[in-house]
């Protein structure tokens, strides 16, 4: 059991905002420069940016797949990533254990959208994914009542560290806006969702506002599926902010070294974007309709029998069998073959690639 005592109270103060008026911790604009990012409680207590940024990454993974086994919306999850982002511009991970604070998150992020979720499920399924190769919890042990009870108590860590203010604007909304507006077909709004889903991982809702996140993503998008876009249609917009962003993205696949951003529509963290309103599908295909069969000739009638002929006695009718009728072949063509998902394949919502990984302590 990781340590969350009160003696890490003190660890509030951690981070000396040297700024101007727009001090992140007196108001509600939670965003922040390169430069504060890099300085870190974390980094302040030893960690190097490589750890940091890798045991971000991994926690944001771990949430993600503790919120999908709790069937919980991908803005549900989205929320509790970036409280988690937020806590930690606030405190070291060298006092807290990041996958209890990931786990308070969740379950504070699940209160905050309105689709809670009981606290032993969050503690079990947390614990079952944090230790895959031990026995799941009981549900009336006494562990299982420790843990709720330090999962409570850092989820009171988190609402202190967020200044009460658990309201997070996500970039998805934003992003189906802009394709619209820039008349865009659905592949592009497809591989732009995985992207933002991606960035989550990534220090971007720290530092950029989530329309630029939304903004940076389909201008990656187009670039990677060579579709043009019309930037002009957006307003007041700075390139090179969305090539900034677009780095810090393609950050994330260089530092994995086995995704290929090409295939961010595949990514298994990615999910499906929801249909965008008014958008022109992606051509299905011109099926193919096959020619109705030819007629066969219709025999000649019997010649009437010479006269003085004897009768032809007919032949007694078949008698009825109980055996069921075939059913004629439909002489119609099939139909055509539906048209292929948006982005190639079917998207993998599971959050892990082949099997889960052990996420490991601090």
């Amino acid at each position: 059991m990781a340590k969350a005592t009160s003696s890490t109270a003190g660890t509030n103060d951690s981070f000396k905002f040297t700024g101007g008026m727009s001090n992140p911790f007196q108001s509600f604009d939670w965003y922040f420069t390169g430069e504060q990012v890099q300085n870190s409680p974390s980094r302040k207590d030893g960690f190097s940016l490589a750890e940091e940024n890798e045991n971000c990454r991994s926690t944001c993974g771990f949430i993600q797949e503790v919120g999908m086994k709790l069937k919980m919306p991908q803005y549900t999850i989205a929320t509790a990533i970036v409280y988690f982002h937020r806590f930690f511009m606030r405190h070291s991970m060298k006092h807290y254990d990041r996958h209890l604070v990931g786990t308070a998150c969740l379950f504070l992020s699940g209160k905050a959208e309105e689709t809670p979720r009981k606290l032993k499920d969050a503690v079990s399924m947390g614990y079952q994914m944090k230790y895959p190769e031990r026995p799941p919890l009981k549900p009336d042990s006494e562990d299982m009542m420790k843990r709720q009870e330090t999962i409570v108590m850092v989820e009171r860590e988190v609402l202190k560290a967020i200044l009460f203010n658990m309201k997070v604007d996500h970039p998805y909304q934003e992003l189906i806006k802009t394709v619209k507006q820039m008349k865009g077909q659905r592949e592009l709004a497809q591989v732009a969702w995985n992207l933002v889903n991606d960035s989550l991982r990534t220090t971007c809702c720290l530092r950029f506002k989530p329309k630029m996140v939304a903004i940076a993503s389909i201008y990656l998008a187009s670039k990677m599926i060579n579709q043009n876009i019309q930037l002009e249609t957006v307003p007041n917009l700075k390139v090179e902010q969305l090539e900034e962003i677009g780095m810090v993205i393609l950050d994330l696949y260089d530092n994995k070294n086995s995704d290929d951003p090409k295939h961010a529509a595949k990514h298994p963290l990615s999910k499906q974007p929801p249909k965008p309103g008014s958008l022109p599908k992606p051509d299905s295909g011109t099926g193919t309709t096959a020619e109705p069969p030819a007629k066969k000739p219709c025999p000649p009638p019997p010649k009437p029998a010479a006269p003085g002929a004897p009768a032809v006695p007919k032949r007694p009718p078949p008698p009825a069998s109980s055996a069921p009728k075939v059913k004629a072949p439909s002489t119609t063509a099939p139909p055509p073959a539906p048209a292929a998902p948006p982005g190639g394949e079917s998207t993998n919502t599971s959050p892990s690639r082949g099997t889960k990984r052990p996420l490991e302590d601090t």
